[in-house]
């Protein structure tokens, strides 16, 4: 997956465990993961859960990550990174959204 995120730096990447899945509903999402599966997460007494990774490519070219909030508005999820205006933003985004309300 870091590879291919090197082949388009300016797009951010989700990672999605096995056991974790993310809800889109409208302009909002939610993190569900199976109790009691491991992830990739860290989670309680060291233990890790399943769960939904943020991941993009700095300007070095190195892939960063980090854990998704648990939930929140899909437009927030840019502002997770350490620079969002290096993530790419589809130019018909804004009539897709009016196309589907």
């Amino acid at each position: 997956f870091d590879e291919m995120m090197k082949n388009s730096p300016i797009e951010l990447g989700l990672g999605i465990d096995h056991n974790a899945a993310l809800q889109v509903d409208g302009d909002s999402f939610k993190v569900w993961s199976i109790p009691g599966e491991k992830g990739s997460v860290p989670g309680d007494e060291d233990e890790s859960v399943p769960g939904v990774w943020l991941k993009w490519v700095d300007e070095d070219g190195l892939v960063k990550s980090k854990v998704c909030p648990s939930r929140g508005k899909l437009g927030d999820l840019l502002q997770c990174v350490d620079e969002p205006e290096k993530c790419w933003s589809d130019s018909r985004l804004a009539e897709a959204r009016n196309q589907n309300p």
